[in-house]
C-alpha cells in the first residue's frame, strides 16, 4: 500500500502582532503534524512580532506586503503565484477580511483550491466593521467551503445573522499548550515580577493582558479601579499600542499612578502571570474566546472578563472566574471588590481553571480537530475537480 503524501496547506494571517487570533494561529501551524501536512504561513502586513515563536524548520513562511489601502490586485496575484509555485491543496485563512483575499487568490491561480475562514471575533467594533460584514465579506463567506468558529455562542451569534452559515460551519475551541502554561514552574519568577517591579508581596495584583485599543476596555478598568480605593490592590497592564498614552494619562489623573504598572508588550506572559491574583478582561467588541483568558487558567489564574462572545463557555460563575456586564464600569469595580475580598477563594477558582482547560481546551485536541478539518475539505474537493498540474 502506497504511503499518503501530505496535504500542502497554505495558513493566511494579516499580520504576526501579539495577539489573540495570531498567536492562535502560529500555535497551530507548529504543532500540526509535518508529516501529514506541509506547512505554510504567509503574511501581508508589516508587523510580524511573532516571527520568532514559528518553527520556521516545519513551516514555510511567506511575507508579501500589502501596498494598497483597500483593493490591491498585486496582492492577489502574490497570494496566487504562493499558491501555483508551492502546490497548495487548502487554504486556511484568520478572518473574514483575510478570506477575502485568500478566496480571490484561490479562484485566479491553477487548482483552486479550497478555501477555510476561521472567524476569531463576535461583536463588530463599530458599525464600519460591521457593514463590511453585511456587504462585502458575508459574499466570501458564502463561497467558502468550511467556517470555523472558536466557541458555541460564537458560532450562535454569526447563524442568527447570516443563516447560510449552518450548513458549512463548525466549531473547534481554541487550545492552549497546558504544559507550557503550567503554574509551579513559575512561581519564583513571579515573586522575582513583583519585586522588579515593586508591589508588595501580599499585594493582590489584577492584570489586563491585551493590546492598548479602543475595544479591548483598559479604560473602563481604570475607571473601576479608581473607584474601589482598595491600596492593597495593584494593576499591571500588559501590551501596547494606540490608546496607552491616553490610559497613562487616565491614571494620573486619578492619582493612582503609584499602583498602575505598564510594562509594554512582553514576549513571556508566565511570569506576569505567575505574580497575577485575577486576569481582568474588559472588552467590549471583538473579543470572543481569549487566548489570553486561556492562558490564565492553565496557570490556576481565575478570570473576571465581560460576558461576551463565548467568554462564559470556560469563565464559569464562581467556580473559574466571574462575569461582568460589558461597559458597566459599576459592574466591573462590585465584581473586583467581591472576588479580591477573599483569596482563598480566587486560588480555588484558578485550580478549577485549569481543570476545566485540561479537561476541555488542550491544544492537542484543536490540532487534532483542525488537521482532520483540512484533511476533509481536501478529500472532498478532489473527489469533484481533479488537479492540474501548474508547471
Amino acid at each position: 500500500m502506497l504511503q499518503q503524501l501530505p496535504i500542502k496547506a497554505l495558513f493566511i494571517v494579516p499580520s504576526l502582532r501579539r495577539a489573540g487570533a495570531e498567536t492562535q494561529v502560529v500555535n497551530l501551524v507548529n504543532r500540526l503534524d509535518a508529516n501529514q501536512i506541509e506547512k505554510h504561513l504567509l503574511v501581508f502586513e508589516k508587523e510580524i512580532d511573532q516571527l520568532d515563536r514559528l518553527d520556521q524548520d516545519c513551516v514555510r513562511f511567506h511575507h508579501v506586503l500589502r501596498t494598497r489601502r483597500w483593493f490591491d490586485w498585486n496582492l492577489i496575484l502574490m497570494i496566487s503565484h504562493v499558491i501555483n509555485v508551492e502546490k497548495i491543496d487548502v487554504i486556511h485563512c484568520s478572518s473574514p477580511f483575510t478570506a477575502f483575499w485568500g478566496w480571490l487568490a484561490s479562484k485566479y491561480s491553477v487548482n483552486k483550491p479550497p478555501v477555510i475562514a476561521a472567524i476569531h471575533t463576535t461583536i463588530s467594533r463599530g458599525l464600519k466593521e460591521e457593514l463590511q460584514n453585511r456587504f462585502i465579506y458575508q459574499w466570501i463567506l458564502r463561497r467558502c467551503d468550511a467556517i470555523v468558529f472558536v466557541c458555541m455562542r460564537q458560532r450562535e451569534y454569526w447563524l442568527k445573522k447570516y443563516h447560510f452559515l449552518e450548513g458549512n460551519s463548525e466549531v473547534i475551541y481554541n487550545g492552549i499548550d497546558t504544559d507550557h502554561f503550567e503554574p509551579i514552574a513559575f512561581i519564583d519568577e513571579g515573586r522575582l515580577f513583583r519585586k522588579i517591579h515593586e508591589i508588595p508581596y501580599d499585594a493582590t495584583v489584577l492584570t489586563c493582558i491585551a493590546g492598548f485599543r479602543p475595544e479591548k476596555g483598559q479604560k473602563i478598568l481604570v475607571d473601576a479601579y479608581a473607584m474601589i480605593d482598595r491600596k492593597d490592590t495593584f494593576v499591571v497592564f500588559a501590551g501596547d499600542g494606540q490608546t496607552r498614552q491616553a490610559i497613562q494619562d487616565q491614571v494620573t489623573a486619578y492619582g493612582i499612578g503609584d499602583r498602575v504598572c505598564f510594562i509594554g508588550e512582553v514576549a513571556d506572559v508566565r511570569p506576569v502571570l505567575a505574580s497575577t491574583n485575577l486576569l481582568i478582561l474588559p472588552s467590549t467588541a471583538v473579543e470572543t474566546f481569549s487566548m489570553a483568558m486561556l492562558e490564565a487558567l492553565s496557570m490556576e489564574i481565575p478570570v473576571l472578563a465581560s460576558d461576551i462572545g463565548g467568554m462564559s463557555e470556560a469563565v464559569i460563575e464562581g467556580s473559574t472566574g466571574s462575569l461582568f456586564q460589558p461597559g458597566n464600569t459599576e459592574n466591573l469595580a462590585c465584581k473586583i471588590n467581591s472576588l479580591t475580598s477573599d483569596l482563598c477563594s480566587l486560588q480555588l477558582m484558578g485550580k478549577n481553571g485549569r481543570k476545566l482547560v485540561l479537561s476541555q481546551f488542550r491544544e492537542d485536541q484543536m490540532v487534532s480537530e483542525m488537521a482532520a478539518l483540512l484533511r476533509r475539505i481536501v478529500y472532498t474537493k478532489s473527489l469533484t475537480i481533479p488537479r492540474i498540474d501548474a508547471t
